[in-house]
């Protein structure tokens, strides 16, 4: 499962929970999962997609860019970096719109790039 950037909005990247529909040798084409007729397709030297896996809170270090649930849908994630951290499992992100908001690590993805969206010559 991946996160799929749809678009920018008030400063910040937009991602939504996405599943890969078509992968070529140029572009890769993914469709949301809370609505499937909704797609999008890049190029896969695009970094576009996130891959989705909650990180250990070690290895959230300060300024380390992420995604993570900001407001609204539980399926929309936006972009920003670590602040801090806590021991209980709670992440501390400044998100690119200003936001500054404690987030659940469950909540939080480090920005991870599949191989076949960095690997295309």
């Amino acid at each position: 499962m991946f996160w799929g950037f749809w678009r920018n909005n008030k400063k910040a990247d937009n991602y939504w929970k996405a599943s890969i529909t078509r992968i070529n040798a140029t572009h890769f084409d993914f469709a949301l999962l809370n609505n499937n007729k909704q797609t999008r397709s890049y190029r896969r030297t695009d970094r576009k997609l996130i891959i989705d896996k909650v990180p250990s809170i070690g290895d959230l270090l300060p300024s380390s860019p992420v995604i993570a649930h900001q407001f609204g849908h539980s399926g929309w994630y936006r972009t920003g970096k670590v602040t801090g951290t806590s021991v209980d499992s709670w992440v501390e992100v400044q998100f690119d719109d200003g936001e500054k908001k404690w987030v659940k690590l469950e909540q939080v993805r480090l920005v991870s790039y599949p191989d076949f969206c960095s690997n295309v010559e």
